[in-house]
C-alpha cells in the first residue's frame, strides 16, 4: 500500500475545489486502499467520522481526514463498517509500505480457485491458478487488508482457497486480484528487459516504465517486483518514487507525465535498497 504524504493546501482552495479534483490532484488517480486505478468513478473516506463524503464537496476543514476509494473497496467499507480508522494501518499516516520488513507483502500465490454454482457446487472452471495476494504482518496492517477486502470476501487465506460465484466469476465484477496480477506481470516482463542493460541505457527506460506502471496502477506490485529482480534502488525510486510539495507556497505538483505517483512519502526505500543506491 503506497504510503501518502498529504501535501499543504491554500485555504482558498480548499473552500472552492471539489475534494475529488484535490486528491486525484496530490496523491494521483488511485485508490489510496487497493492501489487499483480510478477511472471516472470513485468514493471518497473521511475517516474521522468513518462516513462517505460526498466527491463534489470542497472538503474545506475535513482536508486531513479524506482518502480515495475505488467503487469496490468502497463496497467493502460498507460491509464492514463496524470497523474504526483507529485500528487500521492508514497509508497518510504510517509507512504502509517499504522495501524491506513491510507492514503490508504482495506475493505470487498458487491460488485453490473454486467457481460454484447456484447450488454451491464446484463448476468445471475450477483450477490452481498464480494470483497476487496482499499480506498484513501485523493485527493492524491485517485488519486493513480485511476491511476494504483487498484479497475481496472470496478469498481464505487459510486454506488459499477463492471460492467465487460463478457468475462473478464470468463477468469479473470484481477484478481486483486478477488486475494486481497483471501489474506483476508487467513489472517482471519491465525488470527482465532491464535487467540486462547498462545503468545508462536503463535510464533511457525510466519514462516508459512510470507510464506503464500509472496505467496499471498496484504501486506496491512495482516497487516489489523491481526491487527483487534488479536490486537497484536508485532506479527503483526514479520509477516509483513521486514528487512531493517541497513549499506550502507552491502550486500544487499534480498528476501527469512528470509526476506519475504524486504524493507519495518518502521512507520507503530503506538500508540495504540505500546501499545499492549508492553503488
Amino acid at each position: 500500500m503506497r504510503p501518502l504524504i498529504r501535501p499543504t493546501v491554500p485555504t482558498e482552495r480548499l473552500a472552492n475545489r471539489s475534494a475529488y479534483a484535490l486528491l486525484m490532484n496530490v496523491f494521483g488517480p488511485y485508490c489510496a486502499f487497493s492501489e487499483e486505478p480510478l477511472y471516472d468513478l470513485a468514493a471518497i473516506w473521511d475517516k474521522r467520522s468513518n462516513s462517505e463524503f460526498r466527491t463534489n464537496q470542497p472538503p474545506s476543514e475535513r482536508w486531513n481526514e479524506l482518502l480515495l476509494m475505488s467503487p469496490g473497496v468502497c463496497e467493502a467499507w460498507r460491509r464492514h463498517h463496524d470497523v474504526q480508522a483507529s485500528s487500521l494501518m492508514l497509508p497518510d499516516e504510517e509507512r504502509t509500505f517499504q522495501l524491506e520488513n513491510s507492514p503490508f507483502t504482495y506475493h505470487l500465490e498458487k491460488v485453490n480457485l473454486l467457481v460454484l454454482d447456484e447450488d454451491d457446487q464446484i463448476c468445471p472452471e475450477s483450477r490452481g491458478e498464480e494470483l497476487v495476494i496482499v499480506r498484513g504482518t501485523s493485527e493492524k496492517a491485517q485488519a486493513t487488508v480485511e476491511t476494504f477486502s483487498l484479497n475481496t470476501d472470496y478469498f481464505n487465506e487459510e486454506t488459499n482457497e477463492l471460492r467465487i460465484p460463478l457468475d462473478e466469476y464470468l463477468s469479473r465484477t470484481n477484478a481486483l486480484l486478477w488486475n494486481r496480477t497483471v501489474a506483476w506481470q508487467r513489472a517482471e516482463t519491465a525488470a527482465k528487459q532491464v535487467a540486462g542493460l547498462s545503468p545508462a541505457d536503463r535510464q533511457l527506460l525510466i519514462a516508459q516504465l512510470q507510464m506503464s506502471a500509472a496505467a496499471t496502477g498496484h504501486w506496491s506490485v512495482w516497487a516489489t517486483v523491481l526491487w527483487n529482480r534488479l536490486r537497484d534502488g536508485a532506479f527503483v525510486a526514479q520509477v516509483l518514487g513521486g514528487q512531493t510539495q517541497d513549499r506550502p507556497d507552491r502550486d500544487l505538483i499534480g498528476f501527469g507525465p512528470h509526476n506519475e505517483f504524486p504524493g507519495t512519502a518518502p521512507g520507503w526505500l530503506l538500508s540495504s535498497a540505500l546501499r545499492a543506491a549508492a553503488v
